[in-house]
């Protein structure tokens, strides 16, 4: 068996691609009259929120049929994920080189929407349409489905339609209640991950006459561009829209680039004037406006996506609210079940021993933690089963739990 290595993984955003935290990650494109050359080159890059830097990554890619709003961060594999004509590309978060690349098939549809990636259960999952006849647009058919990135094929999940239109980029994954919620029309839709119907329906609604349309949070009024003001809210899955921000934070925005930094509380969307405009999600002011340049070259920048390395646990609250992490949990051991590698991460800094047991009690893996919140097991050498976890602090044993190791 292979030597089990522990690393700490800082939680900082870096400037080059061998190291991967939580940051914002991109599509940079180089756009010649407006458009897209189907052989212009493109790269992944990082995103420095505070000086609106784009860094890319050292590989161009093939720009041509770039699908907005049809990407997505797979953070325990560190790989991000993005629709070009019917293939799905997927980038390594450390290199910026293409790791994956397969046709889309999916016998039952047509198209494949708003990708999403749940770091509940490490699933894609997306909307798969059928087209409608030219005279009967309505005849459309959706799907909730999931994507193997692997190998192109998507699932349908729901049995039946559940709609026919959606609107681009428009959806969120609650992974704690196993919904996926998307907005058609003027009505948010919940289905089930589990069996793609739908759980609710509720008619989007808000106090403020003068508020019309809603996209990822952004509350924005469309019937004069001349006076439009954006606000950030919280939705329930009533339907029910709260306004945070006591000001309007700007007065337009870029489709399929807006993204939430979960660690410090703040929505990042960028303006149609370049700027990459961070808002509070407690106060709703903005706290970052800065400009967005790349010195390496490439003048169009979108697809922005979180690189999130931790899932906390759940405190239930809207749809867009950040589920925290229980103040009787001094750690949170994940993903369960495990693919070859895990991550532990620490409530509080301190010096604490790490045990993995198997279930006959023989003990297989022993390291120490020191000042240390985070760490990363390899355990791709680990036989499948079930093993038992301990924590210990002082000589105090903090939790024991199982965990799964699969295939």
């Amino acid at each position: 068996m292979k030597k089990i290595i522990t690393s700490l993984a800082l939680l900082f955003a870096v400037n080059t691609f061998s190291q991967v935290d939580s940051v914002l990650f991109g599509l940079s494109i180089a756009v010649s009259g407006g458009s897209v050359n189907p052989s212009s080159s493109s790269y992944l890059v990082k995103i420095n929120p505070s000086t609106g830097v784009l860094t890319n990554s050292a590989p161009s890619l093939t720009a041509g049929g770039i699908q907005v709003g049809n990407s997505t961060i797979d953070s325990y594999n560190k790989v991000f994920y993005y629709m070009n004509s019917n293939q799905i590309v997927g980038l390594s978060l450390y290199t910026g080189s293409v790791v994956s690349s397969h046709s889309i098939t999916n016998a039952n549809a047509s198209y494949m929407h708003n990708m999403q990636f749940n770091c509940g259960d490490t699933t894609i999952y997306a909307l798969a349409r059928t087209v409608g006849t030219p005279t009967n647009p309505a005849s459309a058919s959706l799907f909730l489905a999931k994507v193997n990135p692997n190998t192109g094929v998507v699932t349908n999940i729901s049995q039946n339609s559940i709609g026919n239109s959606v609107q681009l980029n428009n959806v969120t994954i609650d992974p704690y209640n196993k919904i996926y919620y998307y907005v058609t029309q003027n009505s948010l839709i919940g289905l089930s991950l589990t069996t793609g119907t739908i759980v609710s329906t509720a008619t989007l609604s808000n106090p403020s006459s003068t508020i019309a349309f809603m996209y990822s949070s952004i509350l924005y009024n469309r019937s004069d561009p001349s006076t439009a003001s954006i606000y950030l809210a919280k939705f329930t899955p009533a339907g029910i829209a709260s306004i945070i921000s006591p000001t309007s934070v700007a007065s337009n925005m870029q489709v399929a680039n807006a993204s939430i930094d979960p660690y410090a509380k703040v929505y990042y969307f960028t303006s149609a004037n370049h700027q990459l405009i961070g808002v509070s999600l407690l106060s709703g002011l903005t706290v970052s406006s800065p400009t967005i340049s790349n010195p390496a070259g490439g003048n169009s920048f979108l697809e922005m996506n979180y690189n999130c390395n931790f899932c906390p646990e759940p405190k239930q609250d809207f749809v867009t609210s950040i589920k925290e992490v229980s103040d009787q949990e001094n750690y949170v051991f994940y993903p369960n079940p495990v693919l070859g590698h895990a991550y532990l991460q620490l409530k509080q800094q301190g010096d604490y021993t790490l045990e993995i047991m198997d279930l006959s009690g023989r003990l297989v893996l022993s390291s120490k933690i020191q000042n240390g919140n985070k760490i990363e097991l390899n355990l791709s050498d680990f036989e499948k089963g079930i093993y038992l976890l301990k924590i210990h602090s002082s000589g105090q044993n903090i939790k024991t739990q199982k965990f799964l190791i699969s295939e």
